[in-house]
């Protein structure tokens, strides 16, 4: 399994303390400008202008996450799903596997909605043969190109095949093959 790190999410927060730290500028530049109703103007105008930016960049690094899974959702070669009772609630995986050599497996329990996102991991897809994808050594995805079948087990057993694409397949194997 490939780890993500909280890298990215420490980043946001020192960027958000950042801006909260630069925004002490205003009521300070206020103060030079205007005196004491310049500075109490400006510690008025901080908290809101910090509010406004840190929500800003909240915003857009969540909807770049969302942008990115989507993204993944979309390249995928292969979709496969199991689902699995964990701790009296049906928990359903959904295996996304890429043409990059990367799975996204996407966490959720079964009554939420596809379009949310619960939990995201990532693991590596190996090609065992000419035709087999494999994930974790227990998922295997066995693509029939001449027959456009697919077919997923895990450990064995049958599993749901979500979407196939086709053309990002063929482009896939061809890619392979130079």
């Amino acid at each position: 399994m490939i780890t993500q790190s909280a890298e990215y999410f420490i980043y946001i927060f020192l960027v958000m303390l950042a801006i909260i730290v630069a925004t002490i500028v205003i009521p300070c530049y206020g103060y030079l400008r205007k005196g004491w109703k310049g500075f109490g103007l400006g510690c008025i105008l901080q908290p809101v202008a910090a509010v406004i930016l840190c929500g800003a960049v909240g915003g857009i690094s969540y909807y770049r996450q969302l942008s990115s899974i989507t993204k993944s959702r979309e390249a995928a070669l292969v979709a496969v799903r199991t689902t699995a009772v964990e701790d009296s609630d049906t928990i359903v995986r959904t295996w996304y596997l890429k043409p990059d050599e990367e799975c996204m497996c996407e966490l959720r329990p079964l009554t939420m909605d596809t379009t949310e996102f619960d939990d995201i991991e990532l693991f590596d897809v190996v090609t065992t043969d000419s035709q087999t994808l494999c994930v974790e050594d227990h998922i295997e995805v066995r693509l029939d190109m001449a027959s456009h079948k697919v077919t997923a087990t895990d450990f064995g057993k049958p599993i749901d095949v979500v979407q196939v694409n086709w053309e990002n397949i063929a482009a896939y194997y061809t890619e392979r093959q130079q």
